[in-house]
């Protein structure tokens, strides 16, 4: 299932992959998720595909449609696409993948994105990144960025991760190349405003509570924002951010006190 819902008075509905136990090969389909049907079914080809496991979705929400990476098996061969799918379960391009041939189901960390101009782009859960467009693509070097995920943000893609050990964003460009990392300021901006004593209000009983955390950390990520997943969009620069705090422990079982606060963002 592609990581989108598209919302109309009418309906609620999505795009997915789907196979029963006596289905040759799968079918794509568009979901009611309202009505909890399916409907604008298309046949898996080529017909003849055995063992086909997807691998990673993304999404492309401006349009309401999406992206999945496929592997199958078509007699001794291994084929591994990317297929382009829109709002009603059509297929448009099918993408030849290079180099994915071992990556297994669910290979991918997070979603895939989708630019403005039909690149996808995504991180594999062994930290490769993979680009590619209508025609093709595959494995794509990254230099000394070290990625963590990719994310979409006011339009944009951006590829997240470590550089020489520092929070770090490449955007994808127009044409599909990654251009050179930036030191992620706002993610190491948060990360400091963290440090010391943070007032956190309690609000789990009647009455509200005030509480003292010192030094609480992200609860997601070597630094904040350095996630397999996109952040939310909670409102115009500003995300939400999961925060842990003290732990404690019940019955025996340990726990981590946690928070959720808005915080301000901008790539890079």
């Amino acid at each position: 299932m592609i990581p989108w819902v598209k919302e109309t008075p009418s309906r609620t509905t999505t795009v997915a992959l789907i196979q029963s136990p006596s289905d040759a090969v799968p079918f794509f389909v568009k979901v009611d998720l309202d009505q909890g049907v399916y409907t604008n079914l298309s046949e898996f080809v080529p017909r003849g595909a055995d063992d086909v496991t997807v691998l990673g979705v993304g999404a492309h929400p401006p349009d309401d449609s999406g992206v999945i990476v496929v592997k199958y098996a078509l007699g001794d061969m291994v084929r591994v696409e990317g297929r382009f799918v829109d709002d009603e379960a059509g297929v448009g391009d099918i993408a030849n993948l290079q180099g994915l041939a071992d990556v297994e189901l669910d290979g991918f960390a997070g979603f895939l994105q989708v630019t403005d101009e039909g690149v996808a782009a995504g991180v594999l859960s062994t930290g490769e990144l993979v680009v590619f467009d209508g025609s093709g693509g595959g494995i794509r070097s990254t230099g000394n960025l070290e990625p963590v995920g990719v994310h979409r943000w006011a339009g944009d893609v951006w590829v997240v991760g470590l550089g020489n050990g520092r929070p770090a964003v490449a955007r994808i460009n127009e044409a599909g190349a990654l251009e050179p990392p930036q030191v992620w300021t706002a993610s190491e901006r948060v990360a400091g405003s963290l440090r010391g004593t943070q007032i956190v209000l309690d609000d789990r009983i009647k009455p509200v509570q005030t509480l003292s955390w010192s030094n609480p950390v992200q609860a997601v990520g070597d630094f904040p924002f350095l996630q397999a997943h996109p952040v939310h969009p909670y409102a115009k620069d500003t995300t939400l951010l999961l925060v842990a705090g003290p732990g404690y422990s019940s019955a025996g079982q340990p726990f981590t006190s946690v928070a959720v606060t808005p915080v301000g963002i901008s790539f890079p």
